[in-house]
């Protein structure tokens, strides 16, 4: 890990995270302290992103509310995809409405020629008491998108957790809460079905209002190994035990 400093005329620092697999890499946010940096995209080259309405800064994350309060990126949908946030549920959810997606483009429209329909795009959300859902969305057969959640049981939505989902055309989706140490594969391995819509941290697009906590997010347009992603959290790791994040 390291984290280099750019300077544009020595006026105002831009800071970028040097992640220890890059491969893919478009979008890596660190939220604490302060709602003036929230916008601050640190992977290397690419835009930073558009804060929604007003969220809340505590010295380890900020607090979102699912379309009032929230980060637009400038990140799209793609084939391969790779999401990792540090998150929880600021209230144990029983539903979609009450519900938080983490990080995710829910839910727009299909732009892959020959999938017509609603397209969810990738996505991490709490939106039961007891479970976490990865979805990714994809062809359901017959050229129609559909969402192809994967949702995995033993999870606790209120406690801070670092998850990850993978997809890709020809593998199925995979969902990791890497803090309980629990992995679950959905199902479809059919061709993704791309929702046109950017993504949005603490936020879709519809339906889900509740609030969560983020610490950290990135996105890769790339469906990284089991080895990579480690190789990644290994330096997230580090920066949450400075914050006093045990996940």
């Amino acid at each position: 890990m390291g984290v280099a400093i750019t300077t544009d005329g020595a006026i105002t620092p831009t800071r970028f995270v040097i992640a220890n697999v890059d491969r893919g890499l478009e979008l890596w946010h660190e939220f604490d302290t302060s709602v003036s940096s929230f916008n601050l995209n640190k992977a290397p080259g690419k835009p930073n992103s558009v804060i929604i309405g007003s969220p809340v800064a505590y010295p380890s994350h900020a607090r979102f509310k699912g379309l009032s309060n929230f980060i637009q990126t400038m990140v799209g949908d793609s084939d391969e995809v790779t999401i990792i946030v540090v998150a929880r549920s600021v209230l144990l959810p029983t539903g979609n409405a009450d519900g938080s997606i983490l990080v995710g483009g829910y839910t727009g429209t299909s732009v892959t020629p020959g999938i017509t329909g609603s397209a969810a795009g990738a996505n991490i959300y709490l939106a039961n008491p007891t479970s976490a859902t990865g979805s990714a969305s994809r062809n359901d057969g017959s050229g129609v998108a559909t969402a192809a959640g994967v949702s995995g049981n033993g999870i606790i939505p209120t406690g801070w957790s670092i998850r990850s989902v993978r997809a890709k055309t020809g593998s199925p989706t995979v969902l990791t809460d890497h803090t309980a140490g629990l992995t679950f594969t959905g199902t479809s391995s059919l061709q993704r079905a791309l929702n046109g819509n950017k993504y949005r941290i603490g936020s879709g697009t519809s339906a889900f209002t509740g609030e969560c906590d983020v610490s950290m997010a990135a996105i890769f347009s790339a469906y990284h190994s089991d080895a990579e992603l480690q190789a990644n959290l290994d330096m997230i790791r580090l920066r949450l035990t400075r914050l006093g994040i045990n996940a």
